[in-house]
């Protein structure tokens, strides 16, 4: 029925994402008049689905590292410009005036690491804000609440002022455990903000090497964390690159020019 539908469209290309529609449509590719493609947008145990189309699109380099290079190209997500308003993120949440404000945005999930993240910034004189809801949250409000004195913690929830707290905050920390692409990440880049992170893609494709600490590691995060905090004006400058490379390569021109240069080599294959 799929493939007859989309006979029926007449395409001239037809492009999956995921895993879902990448092992549906190449199943059914030999029954279409035109080239396939599929993006793959996180680590996958099995690519054997992608592997069935003429083209893979992959949304950082590390997830093209599965791929054969000449079948694969790499085409980050394109965010939206930020829209952000000015909030005073201390009075707002009852914060400490003379802390900085440290924020991480991601589902309350093993995978975003907010436990190391907790861990990490226990005894420090910082204000953290984790904005998402998940599964994790009963183990991170212990968590939380066994972090020792000065650290004040908010788990803000659900938010859909995401962007105005990532732009009032001082900075933002990717704890990650794992990622396919941070779109957290893209959207500090484009607020200017700056940003330290475990070594996931696509922070580890565009940061300095000092702005990355390995994966699950405490003490790597605490330490470089509180180095970084010592002079958050080089922090910014070493942001520097990253904010130039996000307005460049992350925008949705840039993604769409980046996926329309690809439907144009199908095209001429």
């Amino acid at each position: 029925m799929l493939a007859r539908k989309l006979r029926r469209l007449d395409c001239d290309i037809v492009h999956a994402h995921a895993t879902k529609a990448a092992f549906m449509t190449g199943l059914i590719k030999p029954l279409l008049h035109c080239p396939t493609l599929a993006t793959v947008h996180n680590i996958k145990r099995n690519v054997s689905p992608y592997l069935r189309h003429d083209r893979i699109i992959a949304v950082s380099r590390t997830l093209s590292q599965a791929f054969p290079s000449d079948k694969v190209e790499v085409v980050y997500h394109g965010i939206r410009p930020p829209m952000s308003q000015t909030a005073e993120l201390r009075a707002t949440f009852n914060l400490p005036q003379k802390y900085p404000v440290l924020l991480a945005v991601g589902r309350l999930v093993n995978a975003k690491g907010f436990d190391i993240l907790l861990q990490a910034v226990s005894g420090m004189s910082v204000s953290l804000l984790i904005a998402g809801e998940g599964p994790e949250r009963g183990v991170l409000e212990r968590l939380a609440t066994e972090c020792q004195a000065p650290t004040v913690v908010r788990l803000l929830g659900h938010r859909t002022d995401v962007a105005s707290l990532i732009a009032n905050a001082d900075a933002v920390i990717i704890p990650s455990r794992r990622e396919g692409f941070s779109y957290v990440f893209g959207e500090a880049l484009l607020l200017r903000k700056p940003v330290l992170s475990s070594d996931v893609p696509i922070p580890n494709e565009v940061l300095p090497e000092k702005l990355i600490i390995p994966v699950g590691s405490i003490p790597e995060l605490r330490n470089r964390l509180s180095a970084l905090l010592e002079d958050m004006d080089n922090w910014q400058q070493d942001m520097i690159t990253a904010f130039e490379y996000a307005e460049r390569q992350l925008t949705l021109q840039a993604m769409t020019e980046h996926t329309l240069a690809v439907y144009k080599q199908l095209m001429n294959t």
